[in-house]
């Protein structure tokens, strides 16, 4: 999908949610793009799910500190940069400045800390996605753009779990306010597209971020 979010900046994005798979190439007219999808995941959050149909949209609202090309080659997402450190115990991300969620909140170093607090919390808890996670003892905020991720032990395949679903950041202010259901149903990331609206087991409507 990255791809995609080079490529359709300008285009509006929308998802046909349905019950049979269409074999067909996507349709582009007008700066439009309508793509179906076998299936809806009822919930857009990322700690709801596995589903390769979540991904392929979702992928598009939201960022992980890490991201895997189109190479597969491992790269900077939110994170510019990372060391470890501690024999592999803890892990310092850089983070990216000027960045946005789609509501304007700014992201920082505590939006990284409360997606991973959430994450390993009890709202992970109704989720599949925290098992993935359980190397992580916590998140200390360093500074506005710098955290430090300890772990319990080292795991040579964080890294490449922090590009997964479970891990893509979220907005604290958001979800304080809006309440954790309005957010699985109304997802607001710091990727390319930004959600506009969503009908369930119909479609879900994107829009390019002019910001991203």
């Amino acid at each position: 999908m990255k791809k995609i979010k080079l490529g359709l900046r300008t285009a509006l994005a929308v998802l046909a949610l349905s019950g049979v798979t269409v074999n067909a190439a996507p349709a582009l007219a007008a700066g439009k793009m309508t793509i179906a999808s076998s299936q809806d995941p009822g919930s857009w959050d990322p700690i709801d799910t596995f589903l390769v149909a979540w991904a392929a949209v979702s992928t598009n609202i939201f960022d992980g500190l890490t991201y895997r090309g189109p190479d597969l080659k491992l790269v900077p997402g939110l994170a510019e940069s990372w060391e470890e450190l501690d024999q592999g115990k803890r892990i310092r991300f850089k983070l990216r400045h000027n960045v946005k969620f789609h509501d304007g909140e700014a992201f920082n170093a505590e939006a990284v800390k409360f997606t991973f607090d959430r994450l390993l919390g009890d709202e992970g808890a109704k989720g599949p996605q925290r098992s993935n996670y359980t190397a992580i003892e916590s998140v200390d905020i360093i500074d506005d753009y710098t955290v430090d991720m300890k772990l319990k032990a080292p795991d040579p395949v964080l890294l490449t779990k922090l590009a997964g679903y479970g891990a893509m950041i979220v907005p604290p202010k958001y979800i304080k306010e809006k309440g954790e259901d309005y957010f699985n149903l109304n997802p607001v990331g710091t990727g390319a597209f930004k959600f506009v609206s969503y009908t369930p087991k119909v479609n879900i409507k994107l829009a390019a971020n002019p910001d991203y």
